[in-house]
């Protein structure tokens, strides 16, 4: 317990320890073969696992070289599938068993995967955060395990465009351009900081600031060499480390104008972010006409009824996007697929949404508990399909 809640994230910049942890219990446990202890079948242990090892790391090195018939997330899909059923099968053996788990981990520890050439790896109290340029050296990523939390673009000509979750044609950018058309200017409070591509909706001279909880995110999003984001884009940004909920308490009151909450993609959720008292608090730091608007993309929880319960209970309009449909074109330019949910206490600041078909009204209908800071129901939200 010392070893893995205090010094694996001191030493590793990966969850190491999850693997050593797995090979230190095979070693300990009872043996399930009547021949363990047989000479013949004892060499064995060692030379299967050193066997696994050769073939993982060829395939890997394979893979890396580009090459093979198939793609790379199939090749992610080969090397470390089968590669577990084969060492599954090492188990009734504990020597047999550690040392397969062994050869796994040596031979993908420079397994760059399938999204592209690890740039920056790091780990804080949070997870494991990694900087990747894609195989085809177009764009570069930023990824907090294996969900992805941004992207930029490396041509000159669409190096500030924003990209992924935050595409021109899906809904933060229409929800911008509905803002801009309107010649909108006040500040917006972005909480989530990914690669900071929000920032670049800005006009000159406006205010954004994003609350961020770890300032690992912020040293990635602010190196040059990653992302380019928060350097280059027009608006005046700033970046506020720690929980949202509380570095928000000491922001003025109905100050902002738009309220972004893009903090949800990942596997584990800041509840604490979802409840009835945080949107009165979102609430309370925005101008009576302001907007909030919700990035609820995630492939394990559907919080649409979550925020639907929380509309209706505040008695706030509300609609939803479900932006899934992505052709060729835009998957090409970086898009990806993105769910949201915008809100507001004024009906007309959402008339132009009120209109438009890819839209869909809540009006209480999904569902949902109300979450409060004393009560929510993550299984209920779970995607169960």
């Amino acid at each position: 317990g010392f070893f893995n809640g205090f010094l694996a994230p001191l030493i590793f910049n990966t969850v190491a320890e999850y693997p050593l942890a797995m090979i230190g219990a095979a070693l300990v446990r009872p043996s399930l073969d009547q021949n363990f202890r047989k000479s013949a079948t004892y060499w064995l242990d060692f030379i299967w696992p050193a066997t696994l090892f050769i073939i993982i790391f060829g395939l890997v090195l394979w893979v890396e070289k580009g090459g093979g018939f198939f793609s790379a997330k199939i090749a992610h899909v080969l090397i470390f599938g089968i590669s577990g059923v084969i060492c599954l099968s090492f188990s009734p053996r504990p020597v047999r068993y550690a040392l397969g788990i062994g050869a796994i981990m040596l031979a993908t520890s420079q397994y760059h995967g399938p999204f592209g050439e690890i740039l920056f790896t790091k780990r804080s109290f949070f997870g494991v955060y990694r900087a990747m340029q894609g195989n085809e050296r177009n764009y570069h990523y930023i990824f907090h395990g294996t969900t992805l939390h941004g992207a930029q673009s490396l041509d000159p000509k669409r190096r500030l465009v924003p990209i992924s979750y935050y595409y021109a044609t899906g809904p933060a950018g229409q929800v911008f351009r509905a803002l801009s058309a309107n010649a909108f200017d006040k500040p917006v409070a972005i909480v989530g900081l990914g690669a900071g591509a929000l920032a670049c909706y800005g006009k000159p001279g406006q205010i954004f600031t994003f609350y961020e909880i770890d300032p690992l995110v912020e040293r990635i999003a602010r190196d040059p060499d990653l992302f380019t984001y928060l350097k280059d884009c027009s608006p005046r940004i700033s970046v506020r480390i720690g929980d949202a909920r509380l570095t928000l308490a000491s922001a003025p009151g109905h100050y902002y104008g738009m309220f972004i909450l893009d903090a949800f993609s990942g596997d584990s959720i800041p509840i604490h972010l979802l409840t009835r008292e945080a949107v009165e608090l979102y609430l309370s730091k925005l101008v009576p006409e302001g907007v909030l608007l919700f990035n609820i993309s995630n492939r394990y929880m559907d919080l649409a009824p979550v925020i639907d319960r929380v509309a209706t209970e505040l008695k706030l309009t509300a609609f939803l996007r479900d932006d899934l449909d992505i052709n060729e074109i835009e998957q090409s330019e970086g898009k990806q697929p993105s769910s949201w949910v915008v809100l507001a206490r004024q009906n007309k600041v959402l008339a132009a949404f009120d209109k438009d078909p890819k839209w869909k009204p809540l009006v209480g209908k999904l569902k949902s508990d109300l979450w409060t800071d004393n009560y929510s129901n993550i299984l209920q939200a779970l995607r169960w399909q």
